[in-house]
């Protein structure tokens, strides 16, 4: 899934504005090296990473294990040095992946 976003943020000494344009893709797929990549030449192949684009924000939902996190954080270590535009500002995040049937269990435990 893709969003776009704008962020404008205003210096309160010389009233300048900056305006950032974020496009953010949300990953619910497993995450690996050739995930990424695909997700990233889709972007760049549809248009949806515009000129116009100063910001690139990844939110991958995961397990949230140690493991997990380690994997991830290889990935996108090269993915920034290897592999993405440097001429844009990438951001990963991890979101732990949380199951709604257990999360409503704890819910109906914790009112006894």
């Amino acid at each position: 899934m893709i969003a776009k976003m704008r962020r404008a943020i205003t210096d309160p000494d010389s009233y300048e504005t900056e305006v950032t344009d974020i496009t953010i893709v949300y990953n619910f797929e497993e995450v690996t090296e050739d995930s990424l990549r695909y997700i990233n030449k889709s972007l760049i192949n549809s248009s949806a990473i515009a000129s116009e684009t100063d910001e690139i924000w990844f939110y991958s939902y995961m397990r949230n294990t140690e493991e997990e996190d380690t994997i991830y954080e290889a990935i996108t270590e090269e993915m920034k040095s290897n592999i993405l535009s440097d001429k844009l500002e990438y951001k990963f995040k991890a979101i732990p992946r949380v199951d709604f049937k257990t999360y409503a269990e704890n819910l109906i435990d914790e009112r006894q």
